[in-house]
């Protein structure tokens, strides 16, 4: 198992998109988003898979925990609603 904290999780976009990124990364059975604490949760037995994990959440929008600070988090906030925006389209064409 794999707990990552992040910032800027904000809904069911944000979570579909995290799913769907995070999904495909090989080892991950499972991911669960809980917004409200601002944690991600894989079920994986691989832990070096982690390094990945954060890069790709970073892109996303979703950065660790006090891992970015002024501008670099501005961005990183920015780049969430996007990430989020996606997700929640591409969650409403799911039959």
């Amino acid at each position: 198992m794999l707990l990552i904290e992040v910032r800027n999780i904000r809904g069911p976009g944000c979570i579909a998109s995290i799913r769907q990124h995070l999904g495909d990364i090989p080892g991950v059975r499972a991911v669960e988003v809980d917004p409200t604490r601002g944690t991600i949760r894989l079920d994986t037995r691989d832990e070096s898979i982690r390094p990945e994990v954060v890069r790709r959440l970073r892109r996303m929008g979703y950065p660790e925990k006090g891992s970015l600070r002024g501008l670099r988090l501005v961005r990183a906030k920015a780049a969430s609603l996007l990430s989020c925006a996606v997700g929640r389209m591409s969650d409403h064409r799911k039959p």
